[in-house]
């Protein structure tokens, strides 16, 4: 199969059609002439099935998703708008307790993941192709275009190939393999394959209904929540529209952090008795849910070695195939979600420049160039800024000796804070990352570079 360009069309090619390639599509759509580009999307399932349960959406998504024209869309299908952004409880003893309640400027939007897909599905164009039941396998790249192949048998041509395909990329594999065979430096082999965080996590759903009748007037009905102890701690926040709750219990061994593992980051089945082996004398509270869970498997949280260039001669990696992290700041997705904002306002300003000609070879040179200055530095600091949250939330901070300087915004007195207190001082640190003296550096230049951007905080 070949992509036929209509000259002077820009043939874009996007692998995976997760939360990353259809907000780029989106934000395509919104800033550039889309009788410029011609736009295919490939997916490797046969159907359009998001996976995962929950998706939080902070501030910064928020703002973004208004910017390119999907806020009232996604207003629909909001579970709950909380004003509580986390409430951190202290839960690994009989009696547990509520240590602080974050809060954060537009509070949180929780999402079933499938209702927050179908929105960025339903909105795009007709005039952007999906084709179904095509796994990368393969690509080539000349001084003119790049070649796909695809285990089905087809192939296809593209001007500009986005690798959009996860934390496993395809994408990716061969973008870094050319880099180190051209450079001669077996550096860039390090960030193909992820690592092991050393953390497992088991998800589940709670039926909301089961566990109001329960357990009548439990706070995880409402309030997302964060349930500390040791090396461990329970997520939870209502989606669907308050017909769930989403769980997921973290259990973190950190002497097998930066392994790898079998699998490479597949799930297995687990059960309520496995969930309740790790979390033995935590309090009734959080035990409820336990015995409320359905669904559970077990998947190791894996994350990338920081690639040092997310785009390279005609292929640009976005979301989780350029910087897999932890979700320990919620920021994966939201992420992805920016990938796909900047990239389509770099390729915007690229076609300016080249006065509407979509097949001037600058077009793809200064986009690439661009989009590496603009995403590499942030979401790589939000790699690490992830990494060190998970030891928090596991009230580990101390026993892995994290280092306190990555936390700009600390109170003065932080030294003289109560244990649980100095986890809910990092916590609001961690979540208020985009207030920080390197982002705001970095919005000045996205807005140096691309004009104003409504999302970028100023006060």
């Amino acid at each position: 199969m070949v992509i036929k360009a209509q000259t002077p069309k820009l043939r874009i090619a996007i692998v995976g059609s997760g939360i990353a390639g259809l907000s780029l599509v989106n934000a395509l759509q919104r800033y550039c002439d889309m009788s410029l580009l011609e736009v295919t999307l490939f997916e490797a399932a046969r159907h359009l099935s998001p996976k995962g349960a929950g998706i939080v959406l902070y501030q910064r998504p928020q703002r973004i998703l208004r910017e390119i024209g999907l806020g009232a869309l996604l207003e629909r299908y909001v579970s709950d708008h909380s004003d509580i952004t986390w409430r951190l409880r202290y839960s690994d003893q009989e009696n547990g307790f509520n240590i602080d309640d974050m809060r954060l400027e537009d509070g949180v939007y929780l999402f079933h993941r499938h209702d927050f897909h179908k929105v960025l599905l339903d909105s795009l164009s007709p005039d952007v192709r999906i084709c179904l039941d095509h796994r990368l396998m393969d690509y080539t790249t000349s001084s003119t275009e790049t070649t796909l192949t695809f285990s089905n048998g087809t192939t296809a041509t593209c001007d500009l190939l986005i690798g959009a395909d996860g934390l496993r990329s395809h994408v990716r594999r061969n973008m870094l393999g050319a880099l180190a065979a051209r450079s001669g430096d077996d550096h860039y082999l390090e960030s193909i394959q992820p690592v092991f965080t050393g953390t497992y996590v088991y998800r589940g759903l709670v039926d909301a209904e089961g566990l109001a009748k329960r357990h009548p007037g439990h706070q995880a009905l409402k309030t997302p929540i964060q349930w500390l102890g040791k090396y461990r701690h329970l997520t939870t926040y209502p989606i669907g529209q308050g017909r769930y709750v989403n769980f997921a219990v973290h259990v973190s061994d950190y002497s097998e952090e930066g392994t790898r593992i079998d699998g490479n980051g597949a799930s297995t089945p687990a059960t309520v008795d496995d969930v309740r082996a790790k979390l033995r004398g935590w309090d009734e509270e959080s035990l409820v849910l336990v015995d409320s869970v359905s669904g559970i498997t077990k998947w190791p949280v894996m994350e990338l070695h920081p690639l040092p260039v997310y785009a390279d001669e005609r292929v640009i990696l976005i979301g989780d195939a350029a910087h897999a992290m932890t979700h320990h700041v919620g920021a994966g997705a939201s992420q992805g979600i920016e990938d796909g904002f900047i990239l389509a306002r770099c390729i915007s300003k690229a076609l300016e420049m080249c006065t509407g000609d979509a097949r001037d070879e600058r077009v793809i040179s200064q986009t690439v160039k661009l989009y590496n200055k603009l995403r590499v530095p942030m979401s790589n600091y939000l790699l690490d800024r992830a990494r060190v949250q998970g030891k928090v939330w596991g009230l580990a901070f101390e026993e892995e000796k994290v280092d306190l300087s990555v936390f700009d915004q600390l109170p003065a007195n932080y030294a003289d804070l109560s244990f649980t207190d100095k986890a809910a001082s990092l916590s609001t640190d961690s979540y208020s990352w985009f207030k920080s003296g390197f982002i705001r550096e970095m919005d000045a230049l996205i807005e140096k570079e691309l004009g104003k951007c409504e999302y970028v905080l100023r006060a």
